[in-house]
């Protein structure tokens, strides 16, 4: 009879451990023990190895009986989250699925492709291709990683040829890459805004300008320190910032002109911009709609700061150095040169306090 514990982990998560043992004339001939995340998971499993080990030929066939799609992403967090490569994209992702009975409750050995294509039919109802893709992808990831590291005999091909149809048929696709730059009217009607509302708790003319200037991301700037500030070397740390794997931290260069407005900022927080990013884009968002600014996100200031920096005439670099990309392919993305010459665009902005 298979015996269940749980245990916390170093993360205080509680985990349940499920362990065999085998008796032979009193004394223990064979243990074994997995640990899962759900108890129910654990018992699941503990009955299945301890009908195959009375039957071992019998192993494929009911190795995998009961699992479903919902265990198997579980399973594949579980053993990979810790050693794996999930970023917050990927990961948030994965829960998702979990959470949608629709498609976690599927058999996972016996799923046929038409089965995942008719889930992303009715995801397409709900979020775009490019999101949708994002779905199958880390789905087919944790059948395959999963298929192999545990031996479990999941309908992987059909998860892998469902991914096949869904892209040639244009289902799912690629996030179309954006070009869009902020005008100069759109930024002084946003900066003038924010200046005349001082009452504000949120400077977002501040950021909106440190955001050009520097590059970073909407929550890269709320998680910058002042003690990850090296004035000397006139850099800083940029902590668990966005990674296509996972997070990662790197020292980037701080400009003349996002220096200046670190430097005016009050010491309050451990943090130098100390706001919830959520609400710095809740905002940003109102005051587009007041203003009547369409289709402008704030992570387009990412793009227009490293446009910038090359119309400025930086090699790419030193454009690297300030935006964090590590290489020229992924950095050509985010510029979108205007033919602006020798004139600066924003001349008299840059050491401005726009909103203190």
């Amino acid at each position: 009879m298979a015996t269940i514990r749980a245990r916390k982990n170093a993360k205080g998560e509680v985990r349940y451990t499920a362990q065999i043992r085998l008796f032979q004339n009193g004394r223990v001939v064979y243990t074994e023990s997995e640990t899962f995340g759900k108890k129910a998971q654990a018992k699941a499993w503990a009955d299945r190895r301890e009908m195959q080990l009375q039957d071992p030929t019998e192993r494929l066939k009911k190795q995998c009986r009961g699992y479903t799609v919902g265990d198997v992403l579980q399973t594949y967090l579980d053993d990979f989250i810790d050693v794996g490569n999930f970023g917050r994209s990927k990961l948030a992702t994965i829960k998702a699925l979990i959470n949608r009975p629709d498609l976690a409750d599927l058999d996972a050995m016996n799923l046929r492709r038409s089965d995942i294509l008719d889930y992303l039919r009715r995801r397409l109802k709900e979020a775009k291709p490019q999101t949708v893709k994002n779905d199958i992808m880390w789905l087919s990831v944790a059948f395959k990683t999963i298929a192999a590291s545990r031996e479990w005999p999941i309908a992987t091909a059909e998860v892998s040829a469902a991914f096949d149809v869904a892209t040639q048929t244009k289902m799912v696709k690629k996030a179309e890459q954006r070009d869009r730059r902020p005008t100069l009217e759109e930024l002084e009607k946003v900066l003038d805004y924010c200046a005349g509302s001082r009452h504000l708790i949120i400077p977002l003319g501040e950021l909106v300008l440190f955001a050009i200037f520097s590059a970073r991301r909407q929550e890269e700037i709320t998680k910058l320190r002042w003690d990850d500030l090296d004035r000397d070397k006139q850099q800083i740390l940029v902590r668990d910032a966005k990674d296509p794997v996972r997070p990662v931290s790197y020292w980037v260069h701080v400009p003349d002109e996002a220096l200046a407005i670190i430097e005016r900022q009050p010491k309050t927080s451990e943090f130098i911009f100390p706001y919830n990013p959520t609400s710095v884009g809740d905002r940003f968002g109102m005051i587009k709609k007041v203003l009547g600014i369409d289709d402008l996100r704030f992570h387009d200031f990412r793009h227009e700061a490293a446009s910038y920096w090359f119309e400025r005439g930086l090699p790419i670099h030193r454009v690297a150095q300030i935006t964090g990309h590590r290489s020229w392919g992924t950095l050509k993305r985010y510029t979108h040169l205007y033919d602006f010459g020798e004139q600066d665009k924003y001349n008299g902005w840059r050491y401005h306090p726009v909103c203190d």
